[in-house]
């Protein structure tokens, strides 16, 4: 009898936790054989209501609303500072003893902050900050002399906005519900799990036929996010058989060389521990099994 097989989903990363209900929600509302059938429908239900809130929450926690102004801000600063050190460098070819003189202090001072805009930003910031005050303070003169004010106040203002924006944005992470996407996607699990006991369960009582196709797509699925996401070796999608000393299913076995011991499934092979291995007749792998997600 087909059943769709179990295995610890909750290890995915992100990503692909949502990616892999998505590909099931759509799989049934597809389906024309069970996707009216009246047993399925409010559990399906109450799986794409806890999916469509992990949507929302896998969605804020890839952007905030802040990250497009800051990046604006930190390239107006960027562009203002490489900007500045141009000029500078540029003044230093003029023919005119002032001018020389406030191109070498300023470029002096350049070399001595080393500023890297493609490091770290919140490092930027610290760094711009102490520049633009030195720029403004014990440098004013030499700023005057090559016509920079303009410059540095686009600068200082990038930067100072930019500072503000990041803070904010800290306040509106800080204020967001606790491990929010985590909750969710606990939420996702139990109304999937549910969802998934009564297909294998209608399978079983009124035979598969009807179940088939979806309970093929669900395996192959199944297998593939086994060996690609999670590293698992893969697992056959045949159709799986009761076990008589069993309440569940158990996937089919493998053949296996005469002497190792029996499958995961409860073999009888011989092994040379005469304890019998307590967990036995389960799935391949346990719902409750593995890492964390």
């Amino acid at each position: 009898m087909k059943q769709v097989l179990i295995f610890a989903r909750e290890n995915m990363p992100n990503g692909s936790h949502y990616s892999f209900d998505q590909s099931t929600i759509n799989r049934f509302k597809n389906d024309g054989k069970i996707s009216q059938k009246a047993q399925l429908r409010p559990l399906f239900s109450l799986y794409e209501q806890a999916f469509l809130v992990e949507e929302e929450k896998f969605k804020l926690s890839q952007k905030s609303e802040f990250t497009d102004t800051l990046n604006e801000l930190d390239t107006a600063r960027d562009d203002a500072y490489m900007g500045l050190k141009g000029i500078v460098e540029g003044y230093a070819k003029v023919p005119d003893a002032g001018m020389k003189a406030a191109s070498k202090a300023l470029g002096q001072l350049i070399t001595d902050y080393r500023i890297d805009v493609r490091v770290q930003r919140d490092q930027e910031s610290g760094l711009l900050s102490n520049f633009i005050a030195d720029l403004q303070g014990k440098c004013a003169p030499h700023v005057q002399t090559l016509h920079l004010e303009e410059v540095v106040q686009v600068m200082k203002t990038a930067n100072d906005n930019y500072i503000a924006v990041r803070e904010n944005r800290t306040e509106e992470r800080m204020l967001k519900e606790k491990n929010a996407l985590e909750n969710a996607r606990k939420a996702t699990d139990a109304a999937y799990r549910n969802f998934i006991a009564m297909v294998n369960a209608l399978a079983l009582v009124e035979g598969d036929a009807d179940y088939a196709d979806f309970i093929d797509y669900m395996n192959t699925l199944i297998s593939e996010y086994k060996a690609e996401v999670l590293n698992q070796k893969p697992t056959s999608t045949t159709p799986t058989t009761p076990d008589p000393d069993n309440s569940g299913t158990t996937e089919p076995s493998e053949p296996e060389t005469p002497g190792t011991g029996g499958d995961d499934n409860g073999g009888t092979t011989p092994t040379p521990d005469p304890t019998p291995d307590p967990d036995t007749g389960g799935e391949d792998d346990d719902d409750e099994g593995g890492l964390a997600g």
